[in-house]
């Protein structure tokens, strides 16, 4: 969308992000923010629906990138990294080592992904190895060889295949500041 110089771009209310005039059908062509990828703050509201992204917004994870949103009905294949927060709301078929990892309830993940934590409400089919914690909600489904610092599984939350707990010595420790008493 072509602004007038020095006029504002219109912005997403839920995220502050540029709007265009070219979204999906039945967007009133106006590109919806799930749909933007290299996001570098926090996410909407909408995208944290779920449980799927509160901690993002707190900066947590590692990496040197930003937030990168694989938004609903948005399909990609490939290898991501220096990438601190993966949001996929679609599908992702990809190698990636990020800093966190959150799959939303509608999103599958098919392949490899080695990163600090994890809290899944979708489907992950592949090898997840989470030197952190792993945080499964009600609604997670999880197939495949799993390595994990730690584990949540919510009530409902479903994994299988070949699961074991990662050796201390490559487990992430998370640093908790304690009151001074």
């Amino acid at each position: 969308m072509a602004t007038a110089p020095g006029a504002k771009e219109p912005r997403d209310p839920d995220t502050a992000n540029p709007t265009t005039t070219q979204g999906r059908p039945g967007s009133g062509g106006r590109q919806s923010a799930g749909a933007v990828v290299g996001l570098s703050g926090g996410l909407s509201g909408r995208q944290a629906r779920g449980g799927a992204a509160e901690r993002s917004a707190a900066g947590l994870g590692g990496g040197t990138g930003g937030v990168l949103v694989i938004g609903r009905e948005i399909q990609v294949k490939g290898e991501i990294g220096s990438c601190r927060t993966l949001v996929v709301e679609g599908r992702l078929e990809a190698a990636v080592e990020v800093g966190s990892l959150q799959l939303a309830e509608d999103g599958l993940f098919d392949g490899r992904a080695e990163v600090d934590e994890a809290d899944i409400a979708g489907r992950f089919e592949g090898e997840l190895v989470v030197r952190g914690q792993l945080l499964l909600r009600p609604t997670a489904k999880i197939h495949g060889e799993i390595r994990y610092g730690r584990i949540v599984i919510e009530g409902g939350g479903e994994i299988s295949g070949d699961v074991a707990v990662l050796p201390e010595s490559e487990r992430k420790v998370a640093v908790i500041e304690a009151e001074a008493v």
